[in-house]
This record gives structure tokens, sequence and C-alpha cells, in this order.
């Protein structure tokens, strides 16, 4: 975890320029804990990121949306690669701020301005929406507007900064530009040639020193920042997904849509790693373990293809009915093991609603992977009678549902690492998992076998 920046620290933190760039600070960050490098890049930027929050929002919504973008970077650090920060943050935001006023909670900040000439109001609606458009810009046309128009940078410091040729900004700036004036023009707005480079407002110190102390944990954000971080972070992640899937389908791979779309990314078959013409020799029950999608499985055939897939194919985990016992529920013991697993389907039902709304937050995954687990030992215990019989016929299915669960957690952690919200190696905890339930049913299924040899 990283260290925290005292308050005390930031409010007297030096204006010293650090001739490193944002990637190489919020890589101190996120390997060493470094609460100064993160310091130095919301100085850096804070500028700009809170001019895009006041040009949407009033002030005390502002600081909402402010230390909710620096929340956002905090927990993003590592997915940042640009040499500047400020293109990015820039677009998280404006998210942040549209969210916060998409509430329905915010009252006009020129409020004392509409009571006298609608200049002023018509000036702030514009400015607005010069920043939302800017948001909607490539990173390649964003980044040098953010840096030249924003925060005053000359087109040679930008270029050092980026890294690129000093005509490239010049040719991009000037595009981006171009590009604004005519989304403007579409919007009902007829901005001149100099409405495009809006002065900044200036940031109160205490903004400063409050997002510092909530995005390296200093202080506890508070409730509506934490609310609003977590809003922009899974618009980001569905933005992600969504274009990943797109991606796939476009070539011809996979089409998806709907309410199982985000898990096609991670459909697309991998290498594989068997010897071309020499299959993999069998597993205990007579199996053959096969290469699927750059992993190795005995059972390709519970791969489920969305989530819908899967929800359908696990009617004990996710279905209404409750699931049949094999002993009389007036029993103690059964209620108890009984009521143990409905609370963890009742768990997982709650995590399936929230999906099919659109609320895709994948770092629920493995709270529903434990649950799973939890409602398969339930069931272990209640198909096991107290003699040690096992009812297998009961029992075999939630094993196999078990594996479909966590074959989709796979498919969507590997979707993600190859859409770059996580990095590689991402995957590596969920497959663990996907392993340890093959094996389990596995070894499930030989134990039916014997069982059933016996007789």
């Amino acid at each position: 975890m990283p260290r925290p920046i005292p308050p005390r620290l930031l409010a007297a933190a030096s204006d010293a320029p650090d001739a490193a760039s944002d990637a190489e600070l919020l890589r101190r960050f996120v390997r060493d804990g470094d609460g100064s490098a993160f310091e130095l890049v919301l100085r850096r930027h804070a500028g700009a990121v809170w001019t895009a929050c006041r040009r949407i929002l009033p002030e005390a919504d502002a600081e909402d949306a402010f230390q909710a973008a620096f929340l956002v970077l905090a927990r993003k650090a590592g997915a940042v690669r640009s040499p500047s920060a400020g293109g990015w943050l820039h677009r998280v935001a404006v998210t942040a701020a549209l969210k916060r006023k998409a509430r329905g909670q915010v009252v006009a900040d020129a409020a004392e301005a509409a009571t006298s000439t609608p200049d002023p109001l018509e000036r702030a609606e514009l400015a607005a929406a010069v920043h939302e458009e800017l948001a909607r810009l490539p990173d390649r046309y964003r980044l040098p507007v953010v840096l030249c128009d924003l925060e005053g940078e000359t087109q040679p410091a930008a270029a050092a900064r980026l890294g690129w040729p000093v005509g490239s900004v010049a040719g991009r700036l000037s595009r981006a530009r171009a590009l604004l004036r005519d989304r403007l023009t579409r919007r009902g707005f007829a901005p001149t040639g100099s409405v495009l480079v809006l002065p900044l407002v200036a940031v109160p110190g205490r903004v400063i020193t409050a997002a510092g102390a909530t995005a390296t944990g200093a202080a506890i954000p508070p409730l509506p920042v934490s609310v609003l971080a977590n809003g922009v972070l899974t618009a980001m992640l569905a933005a992600k997904l969504k274009l990943a899937a797109a991606v796939v389908a476009a070539a011809g791979v996979i089409g998806a849509a709907g309410f199982g779309a985000y898990t096609a990314a991670a459909q697309q078959p991998g290498p594989s790693p068997q010897t071309p013409g020499r299959p993999a020799p069998p597993v205990a029950d007579g199996r053959r373990v096969v290469a699927e999608g750059g992993t190795v499985t005995a059972f390709p055939e519970l791969a489920p293809k969305s989530l819908e897939d899967m929800v359908t194919n696990c009617p004990r985990l996710f279905g209404p009915d409750d699931p049949a016992v094999p002993l009389s529920k007036d029993d103690a013991l059964v209620q108890l093991q009984l009521a143990r697993l409905n609370t963890a389907r009742a768990g997982l039902k709650r995590h399936v609603e929230r999906w099919k709304v659109g609320r895709l937050d994948p770092t629920t995954l493995a709270d529903v992977v434990a649950l799973v687990d939890r409602a398969t030992a339930a069931a272990t215990d209640l198909y096991t009678g107290r003699n040690g019989t096992t009812d297998f016929a009961n029992l075999r299915p939630w094993y196999e549902e078990r594996v479909r669960v966590t074959r989709l957690q796979e498919t969507v952690v590997l979707a993600r690492v190859q859409a770059g919200p996580d990095p590689p190696g991402a995957e590596t905890l969920p497959r663990a998992a996907r392993l340890e339930a093959e094996i389990a049913l596995l070894r499930l299924l030989e134990q039916e076998r014997i069982g059933n040899r016996a007789k």
C-alpha cells in the first residue's frame, strides 16, 4: 500500500520542477509507494483538472469531482503509460464532473450573473461545452490542448515532455482546435478564434491538500468522492471492454451484444501449448486435456459463452428454486446446511442482478468465486450422509457449475488484460481458481466411478 502523504507536507510542497515524466513518477508511486511522486503529478495538472471541474460544476461540487479524479488516478496509476497524464486526467475529470452534474443536485454556479445579463451564463455554458468536447477527442489531440492551451506550456516544452517532434505537437494542436470548433458549432455555439484558450481557474490550496490526502491514503475519502470515483472507474472499464468486444467482433471471431457482450474479448483462441499431432494424455476419468484460450482444460464443454449462458446453465447456483435435499428438512443439521447454501446463492443472485442492469464491476468476480466455493462446500456437506455415503447424482452438477463460473471469471479477466485495464499476469489467480475447480470435479468423478464399481 502506498505510503500516505501527511497533509502538512502536501501544503508545504516545493514548486521546484522535476524532470521525471508522469509515467515514471506514477511507476514510483505504484512500485515504491512514493507519495511525493504522486504529489508532483497532482500539482502539475491540478490547474487543468480544477478548471475542467469548475467549468462544469459550482465550487462545492467541483471539489468532489476534483478529488475523485485524483483518487481514480491513484487507483489506476499503473495503467497510465503516457509521459504526460494531463490528457488522461482531463478526461477523467470531465467524466467525474458530468456524473456529479447528472445527479440533479447541482445548482447553477452563475446564478447571480443570470439575474443581470445572459452573457456570463452563456459563456459558462460554452466553457463547459469546450471541456466536454475536449474530453471526447482522441488522446493524441487532447494532450496538446491540455498542455499548451490549458497548462500554458510552449509547444517546444510540450514536445519535450511528450517525446514528440515539435512539428507533431503543432500539427495536432491545430487539428484539435479545428475539431473542437466544428463540434461546438454543431452544438449551436459560435466559437471565435480565441475562445478555446480558456484561462485556468486558480485552485484553492485546501482542495489540493484534500485531494492528495485522500488519493494517497492519508485521509479516508468522503463518501460522495468514493462513490463518484467508483462510478468513473466502472464507466472506464465498460468502455474498454466494449471496445475490445467490438474489435473481436469486427475481426469475425465472435459477435457479442447485450447481456454477455463484455466476455466476448476473451473468446478468441490463444496459442496451443500442445505439440501438433500429439494429443495430451488422458486424465483420471479417461478425458484428455485440451488447449483452449491459451491454457489447458479437461472440461472445454463447460466454458460459458457469456454471462447469460453461464446463468442459464447454472440453475442450482443462480436459479429461483431451492435445491432438492436427500434428507428430511426437519433435521436441524440439514436446515443449517441448507441455510448456508441458500445464503451463498442469494449473494450470487444479487451480483447477477447488478450485472444485468449494467453495473459491471469485474472486481467483484473474486467475491462471486468465493460464494461459489462456499455453496459447493455446503452442497458437499448436504449431499454426503452421516454414514459417509455421497449422493453423486445431486452433487456432481454443483461441481460442474463451479467450473463454469471460474471459467467465466478467467475469461473476463483475460479480456481485461488484453484490453488494457489489467496488467499482464492478472489472469493468474482466476486461472488457478478454475484449475482447482476442474481438479475437484475430476476427483469427484473418480470417487463416483469407484463407488459405482464397488456396487
